[in-house]
């Protein structure tokens, strides 16, 4: 998942350059020509405009998801570990365990496909 997620934040960060230097340059062209521009390209200038005006609110924002994300995973792990076995999955007799070669205990935090908790 390392690669989609290099990818992903290279996408971003060139867009971003785009928008905050390349797409004002061109803005300057276009107000000196006086021509009616399509809706494609008023949509670019507006999205560059709030980009450059806008950059302290949409780095709380990202900064925040990234707390939020990384708050929920922790917390979903932790729950995870602190499951007993019988909510992982159905009731099986201990036949089925000991012949898998998983030593069944009351509290243990185990089942046939590996540890809860990694």
């Amino acid at each position: 998942m390392i690669y989609p997620a290099v990818v992903l934040s290279l996408a971003i960060a060139i867009t971003t350059f785009l928008l905050i230097y390349i797409v004002p340059m061109f803005q300057s062209i276009f107000e000196n020509a006086h021509m009616a521009l399509p809706l494609p390209t008023r949509i670019m200038l507006a999205a560059s405009g709030f980009v450059r005006t806008q950059y302290p609110l949409i780095l709380i924002v990202i900064i925040s998801l990234i707390l939020i994300y990384r708050t929920y995973s922790r917390s979903c792990k932790r729950q995870a570990c602190d499951r007993p076995l019988e909510a992982e999955g159905p009731r099986l007799r201990p036949a089925l365990f000991e012949a898998h070669g998983v030593a069944l205990h009351k509290n243990a935090r185990r089942d046939v496909h590996g540890p809860a908790c990694r």
